[in-house]
């Protein structure tokens, strides 16, 4: 203590430490004004994860001016390296310790501080700032002493409780944050399990609607006394955000308020408000302001009778009403009649009709000549038996494939829960993809051939065919992949051994066993005309025996016979036997790209060890693991 950072701020007390820092109480020796100063651990400075996220948390808080927003005036570099970030000094309690002490709050208390919540969300957000880590103990209360006075209070704001967004070490700046692009390409989750969106927990990309979603979980806490979702582990609570829908609140809670938490806890993103500025119309719209800003308000609204006695007196009740309706006189033709007259002559006619319309028995008068006829016609055909019908996936288990696939490992524990005899051919192929991308090789074949016995059709599926093509080259891998190839993808295994073998000309373990399984008899018996005339011109010693091929290779050779047809062009002898004709093979063939199986773009691994080899390295750099950062 007493030491004078920047040379004006003046430490006057520690408030608290952690991983990353500590956070002190200061003074600028100046302006005579409290701060908060982050300070981070000397021996983090260079790990530029936490100083990326730092130096996001000061332009976060810089770009926000706002009441409800904990802003940040200074930062900069102290002289031993370590980081420092100058905060507004915000005195108070934060929700999550009051919650903790009291549990469900009174409901405009709770309302009065989701509004402030959601204004200081509609600053950032208005800011291209998205803060991802929204949650109670992030949300500062703060009782002030005296009326408050500054940029955006008004005369209402007296005696209110003040409401303060902290720490934006999460934030992501939409339209700069490149950095950020970087972490998420590394696979990391960011956020509290307990408050995040379900896009957050699958680790798909997040906008403002996220940051919605944790303010209406914050919401739902203040007004049922617990989060929506709780778990012991954080699987399982991100696999309920994801795909549970959340308990309902107590009926105390007026239905127009469910509605507004039902709607932001929305699975989809779309389904959710579009805006923190349209929740801030949907409370405004509530009309709970009352005289005391602390006292619980109770909103009558329309109810069915609890009890029999009253349901049936609401019965006699109706009954005579409509009496007295149907007794009312009306003039039908000249005369006056009660109401109920001409209804009742109506429903006749009505009954009337459908007996003339509707009815299919035999005339009295029918000839029993015709029943004979109609009895001794064949009976029509029995129905062909309809096709099986493919199993229909459920929205919520969609999303979580869709989530396997992208890497998400709380999506991969759910799936795993799920019984074999549940799954569809697209569930296979989901724990495919998310095996695979672990380079959990023995599941992934397993998972492969289930999807293939409930549809051929996935033989051909490049997501799955890249990836095992490129482990395929791997000794510790290739046995398993390339003798599953050459038994279950039979369509596929010529080209695709062929792929291995010719890859380089040094052998190796997957080489030698790929021109092993390429020589056995059924995967000869599924080569294309194309790869059989690249073995033959390979096999095929003489330049007169190749010549005699040229005339096929024309019409039907792809690139893979380059290889020996340009040594053919560089043997002059050989060269002139076959004229012309070699060089319009050269030609039709390098026109033809032979299969390939290369890794798609949006693909990625999710081990530490990064993906194998490749041609133009021998080495990658290694690929970070997916982790979740709790605060």
């Amino acid at each position: 203590m007493g030491t004078i950072i920047a040379e004006r701020y003046h430490v006057e007390e520690l408030l608290g430490a952690g991983a990353m820092g500590q956070v002190y109480r200061a003074k600028h020796v100046h302006m005579q004004k409290q701060v908060a100063i982050k300070v981070l651990h000397q021996e983090t400075h260079e790990n530029a994860e936490i100083v990326s996220r730092f130096e996001r948390e000061a332009i976060a808080a810089g770009r926000i001016n706002h009441p409800n927003v904990a802003g940040a005036t200074d930062f900069g570099r102290l002289p031993d390296g370590a980081f420092y970030l100058v905060l507004e000094y915000v005195q108070g309690k934060s929700l999550g310790a009051l919650l903790a002490e009291t549990g469900a709050l009174p409901l405009p208390r709770a309302l009065d501080i989701a509004n402030q919540i959601f204004s200081a969300l509609a600053a950032a957000h208005r800011a291209d700032i998205v803060h991802r880590d929204l949650k109670p103990d992030n949300i500062m209360l703060v009782a002030p002493e005296e009326p408050l006075t500054g940029p955006g209070t008004t005369a209402s704001d007296s005696g209110r409780e003040l409401v303060k967004v902290l720490d934006f070490g999460l934030a992501k700046v939409q339209k700069s944050d490149t950095s950020d692009t970087q972490l998420t390409q590394a696979g990391a989750i960011y956020g509290t399990p307990q408050y995040m969106a379900p896009e957050q927990a699958s680790g798909a990309e997040v906008d403002r609607r996220a940051d919605l979603y944790a303010a209406g979980v914050v919401l739902y806490e203040m007004l049922a006394g617990k989060p929506p979702f709780q778990a012991d582990q954080i699987m399982p609570l991100l696999l309920m955000h994801m795909t549970e829908p959340p308990p309902p609140l107590p009926d105390s809670i007026p239905k127009p308020v469910r509605k507004i938490v039902s709607r932001l806890l929305e699975k989809q993103p779309d389904a959710r408000y579009a805006s923190a500025d349209e929740v801030l119309s949907a409370l405004a719209e509530l009309s709970l302001t009352t005289s005391d800003p602390w006292a619980r308000t109770t909103i009558e609204f329309p109810s069915l009778p609890r009890s029999r006695e009253s349901f049936m007196e609401r019965g006699r009740s109706s009954l005579q009403s409509l009496g007295a309706v149907l007794a009312r006189p009306v003039e039908v033709r000249g005369k006056r009649v009660p109401l109920g007259v001409p209804i009742a002559a109506g429903a006749l006619v009505l009954l009337l009709g459908v007996s003339l319309l509707g009815g299919n028995k035999e005339e009295p008068g029918a000839k029993p000549v015709a029943a004979a006829e109609e009895k001794a016609r064949p009976a029509p055909p029995p129905p062909s038996p309809a096709p099986a019908k493919r199993k229909e996936i459920a929205p919520e288990l969609q999303k979580v494939l869709e989530a396997a696939k992208q890497g998400s490992d709380p999506a991969l524990y759910a799936l795993e829960l799920r019984s074999d005899d549940e799954r569809t051919d697209e569930e296979w192929l989901a724990l495919t993809q998310a095996y695979l991308m672990r380079k959990n090789v023995e599941r992934a074949l397993f998972a492969y051939g289930r999807a293939l016995d409930e549809n051929s059709r996935h033989s051909s599926d490049m997501t799955i065919l890249g990836p095992l093509r490129y482990l395929a080259d791997d000794e510790k891998y290739s046995d398993a992949i390339l003798e599953f190839v050459a038994g279950r993808l039979r369509d596929v295994a010529p080209d695709f051994l062929f792929d291995v073998w010719s890859k380089t000309s040094a052998k190796t373990k997957a080489t030698e066993r790929a021109k092993e399984l390429l020589d056995t008899k059924a995967v000869i018996e599924h080569q294309s005309e194309a790869l059989e005339l690249a073995l033959t011109l390979r096999d095929k010693p003489s330049c007169e025996e190749r010549v005699e091929l040229l005339p096929r290779v024309i019409l039907r050779a792809d690139e893979r016979s380059l290889i020996r047809l340009r040594e053919m062009k560089k043997d002059t002898a050989c060269a002139k036997l076959a004229g012309k004709t070699l060089d319009e093979a050269i030609t039709q063939a390098s026109l033809r790209k032979s299969p390939r199986f290369p890794l798609l773009k949006r693909w990625r691994w999710k081990t530490g060890e990064g993906p194998p080899p490749s041609e133009k390295s021998s080495s990658e750099p290694k690929k970070k693991e997916k982790k979740f950062i709790l605060f």
